[in-house]
């Protein structure tokens, strides 16, 4: 694991870039193998300065921010968005509380319960399979 004085600009610049995409600490620490501590001290550093390291004071040592994306686009370092779930609306609601109130007196040992939702479906099916 490198530590911040070990890091090049390139380095600099992928943390950032990550950072930036929306990433979080851990993940950017898991992908490029860096310390919390390094990520952390290179985007605090980043947000303060402005710059994404120390030389980065001349235009011949800039990396653009759309050569650190594609960089990490090569890498399969993509944004995520997280997914919209539908919201449970006032049907299901009432009908699932309905069930459980009919049901709240049953007392069964879970232990005895068949669940058909974990079998495993094999494709195709065999040939003895009636549907």
């Amino acid at each position: 694991m490198a530590s911040y004085h070990d890091l090049i600009d390139f380095q600099h610049g992928l943390i950032v870039g990550a950072r930036e995409m929306g990433h979080s600490i851990s993940e950017v620490e898991e992908k490029f193998g860096f310390s919390r501590t390094t990520v952390s001290r290179v985007y605090r550093e980043y947000k303060n300065s402005g710059k994404t390291s120390a030389f980065n004071a001349g235009p011949s040592t800039n990396i653009s921010v759309r050569t650190v994306q594609r960089s990490l686009q090569d890498m399969s370092f993509r944004s995520q968005r997280p997914i919209g779930v539908p919201l449970m609306n006032t049907g299901p609601t009432a009908t699932r509380l309905a069930w459980a109130q009919e049901h709240h007196h049953w007392t069964l040992d879970w232990k005895q319960v068949a669940w058909s939702e974990e079998q495993t479906p094999s494709w195709p099916p065999p040939l003895t399979t009636k549907y």
